[in-house]
């Protein structure tokens, strides 16, 4: 259950550092 959280975690943090990456290129 614990490492299924982390994994969780890290795609969330991956997901927003993405929609960053694209804001920035849009901008």
């Amino acid at each position: 259950a614990k490492e299924h959280e982390l994994q969780m975690q890290y795609y969330r943090e991956f997901t927003i550092e993405e929609v960053l990456r694209e804001t920035l290129t849009a901008i």
